[in-house]
């Protein structure tokens, strides 16, 4: 979930210490979130969902039609050779692009991701 607020820009302090001090109590309503989401699972609030538009599944399948073409056709084209080769190592290709994809996915996972600023983590440390 995602909160966003709109500060107009005379809420902004000018002077640069007012200014830090602001900012200082910005992020601290964020941590009070952060961990309020933590605990609960929601945001506070009435949550925004935004309606379904056609236009991003037509330019999904727009695209997707379009890119996947050839590689069904090429697909099609390794089947009907009857090459057993050539279908075993297509499908080792998809089997080392299948589990590169995964890999690439776990790398970017939160869990192995950085916990500078977490609470929990400075509590332990203690």
């Amino acid at each position: 979930g995602i909160i966003d607020r709109r500060i107009p820009l005379e809420d902004v302090p000018e002077d640069e210490q007012e200014c830090a001090n602001w900012l200082h109590k910005l992020y601290q309503e964020k941590d009070i979130f952060q961990e309020g989401y933590y605990r609960t699972g929601v945001f506070p609030g009435t949550p925004i969902v935004p309606p379904r538009r056609p236009w991003t599944l037509l330019n999904w399948l727009f695209w997707a039609s379009l890119l996947l073409y050839p590689l069904f056709q090429l697909l099609i084209n390794m089947i009907c050779s009857g090459s057993s080769l050539t279908l075993v190592s297509f499908a080792l290709l998809i089997i080392v692009a299948s589990v590169g994809v995964r890999w690439m996915i776990g790398v970017t996972e939160i869990s192995k991701g950085s916990t500078y600023g977490n609470n929990d983590n400075k509590r332990k440390q203690q």
